[in-house]
C-alpha cells in the first residue's frame, strides 16, 4: 500500500458540505489500484463543521439541522428540551423543512449548539456576539453554499500539543 496526503478532499458530512486541505490519507494498492481514504479525528470534524456552519449568516436546511443536532449526539427530544422547544415534532419539522423558523428562534439555537459544541471542542474559536449581530439570509434560487474550509492544525490546550481542525479565513 502506497501513503500520501491529499492537498485537498471535499467530503458530505451528511448536511453540510467541508473542503478539507493537507489531510485525508489515502492509501492506494500498487497492484489493483483501488484506493481508500481517511479523514483524521472525524468527530472533532464533525463538531467543527457545525459550529463554522452555525457561524454562516445563511439560513439554516432542515439537513444542516440535522447534521447539528447529530454532531451534538441528541435524539430528536434531547435537541428539542435543549433547545426550549420540547416537543421533538417541532425539531422534526425542523429537519424536514416543514416549518421554517424566525430569525430569532434560528439565532438561539445557533447560540445553544455553539455553546454546547464548544465544551466538546474548546480548541475552535468562536464569538458569541458574532451571533448576536448576525442578520440571517437566504440563498438566491439555485445558489449553493459553498464548502466550508477547513485545515487540520496543531494546537497547544492545558499544556498538551493536539491536532484539531481549523477553519481557513472566510
Amino acid at each position: 500500500m502506497m501513503h500520501t496526503i491529499l492537498d485537498e478532499w471535499v467530503e458530505d458530512l451528511g448536511g453540510v458540505t467541508v473542503k478539507l486541505f493537507d489531510a485525508v490519507h489515502c492509501y492506494t494498492c500498487q497492484k489493483c489500484g483501488s484506493r481508500e481514504t481517511e479523514i483524521p479525528h472525524l468527530k472533532s470534524l464533525v463538531r467543527t463543521a457545525a459550529i463554522a456552519r452555525a457561524l454562516i449568516p445563511v439560513k439554516l436546511s432542515g439537513p444542516e439541522i440535522r447534521f447539528m443536532r447529530r454532531a451534538l449526539d441528541m435524539t430528536q427530544e434531547e435537541f428539542g428540551n435543549a433547545m426550549g422547544v420540547g416537543a421533538k415534532e417541532t425539531v422534526s419539522r425542523w429537519e424536514t423543512d416543514v416549518k421554517g423558523m424566525g430569525e430569532f428562534t434560528e439565532k438561539t439555537i445557533r447560540h445553544n449548539i455553539c455553546a454546547l459544541l464548544h465544551e466538546q471542542e474548546p480548541s475552535f474559536a468562536y464569538n458569541p456576539a458574532d451571533i448576536t449581530k448576525m442578520r440571517v439570509h437566504e440563498l438566491e434560487e439555485g445558489v449553493v453554499l459553498a464548502p466550508i474550509e477547513l485545515q487540520l492544525v496543531r494546537v497547544a490546550m492545558n499544556n498538551v500539543r493536539q491536532d484539531a481542525w481549523d477553519r481557513l479565513a472566510a
